[in-house]
């Protein structure tokens, strides 16, 4: 898992106490941590379903810190569409999961139409065109394989279709997809501006010693 706080992937030391050990099939536990890498403290309220004879985790809300930080976006990024989906997907992530993910997911599909090229339609037959294409860096691609495969789109197939529609997803989806359009953000917007800036100034150098541009 990742800190809330510094995003580094931390193994903390969970307490969990049950608030309500069972009422009508659900119960809540209250869960808390210490950061081992910025020491802060984390404060969890998770709610668990029993189903199919076993208690399964349904919902978790960050009492503290009240949202999870998202990494910022560079100055770069200058799309206003990435810009605010990303900035809303993250900022809701804590209270509302659901409202996240189907954000992440339409700018995801906005990127992939737009700028990487996708002449599919739907998200899953995106993914799938940029895998058989082999479009875009391997991390990459089987990061967005992964958002296909666990949010089970063949189950729920409006996440593909209608990606802004708000649809269950499970408690860790949501933050794995916004890592995912983060690192897809930077390798299309990023990288390239950067790549020049150094081409660029690189060029001065060779300018000034009369060596020809590359």
């Amino acid at each position: 898992m990742k800190c809330p706080h510094c995003l580094h992937a931390i193994k903390p030391n969970v307490e969990t106490i049950s608030v309500v050990p069972n009422y009508h099939n659900n119960s809540w536990d209250a869960k808390a941590y210490v950061c081992p890498n910025c020491e802060r403290p984390v404060i969890i309220l998770s709610q668990q379903v029993y189903r199919y004879n076993n208690w399964v985790i349904s919902d978790e809300h960050y009492v503290f810190p009240k949202a999870i930080s998202s990494q910022p976006l560079p100055e770069e990024v200058t799309d206003v569409v990435v810009v605010s989906d990303y900035n809303e997907a993250g900022l809701v992530l804590a209270d509302s999961p659901k409202s996240s993910a189907a954000l992440t997911r339409r700018c995801l599909q906005y990127i992939l139409r737009e700028k990487v090229g996708t002449k599919s339609r739907d998200l899953a037959d995106q993914i799938q065109e940029v895998i058989d294409e082999k479009i875009l860096p391997t991390e990459i691609t089987e990061g967005l394989d992964a958002v296909r495969n666990i949010g089970n789109f063949a189950a729920h197939p409006q996440k593909s279709i209608s990606t802004g529609e708000i649809v269950e997803v499970d408690p860790h989806e949501a933050e794995w997809n916004l890592e995912i359009l983060f690192d897809l953000i930077d390798y299309v917007y990023v990288r390239p501006i950067r790549f020049q800036q150094k081409k660029e100034n690189f060029n001065v150098k060779l300018s000034e010693v009369g060596k020809p541009e590359i």
